[in-house]
């Protein structure tokens, strides 16, 4: 029997209410151990439009939007064409901690988030 690796999985925003124009900031997330599989699955409710992206951070303490693209998803809602549900994967650069943010982008209607992070 193959054994398997461990998938580490935590809600990162349950009903967190996002503004219009506003975001989100997730708590820390140590992934040290990551194996570099990363995932999200959000379920977005209300009118709003958000983009999910990453903040990664070696110290801890000072978190930062990678050169390269953050974003995991951009311009998603509940009425984007997968009904505000949907699993997506990333890969960030190697680094010891990790925030999520959500940014609802229309400007005009909020958003309610419950995402959850799966980490191997």
């Amino acid at each position: 029997m193959k054994s398997q690796n461990y998938i580490y999985t935590t809600k990162l925003f349950d009903s967190q209410g996002i503004a219009a124009g506003g975001s989100a900031t997730s708590d820390i997330v140590d992934i040290k151990r990551a194996n570099g599989y990363f995932s999200i699955q959000y379920d977005i409710d209300g009118s709003g439009t958000l983009d999910i992206l990453y903040l990664l951070s070696l110290d801890g303490v000072h978190f930062v939007t990678p050169s390269a693209d953050a974003k995991i998803c951009e311009g998603v809602g509940s009425g984007s064409g997968t009904s505000g549900v949907d699993v997506v994967s990333f890969n960030p650069s190697p680094a010891r901690y990790m925030k999520l943010a959500a940014q609802e982008t229309g400007g005009a209607n909020p958003a309610t988030l419950t995402l959850w992070l799966m980490v191997q």
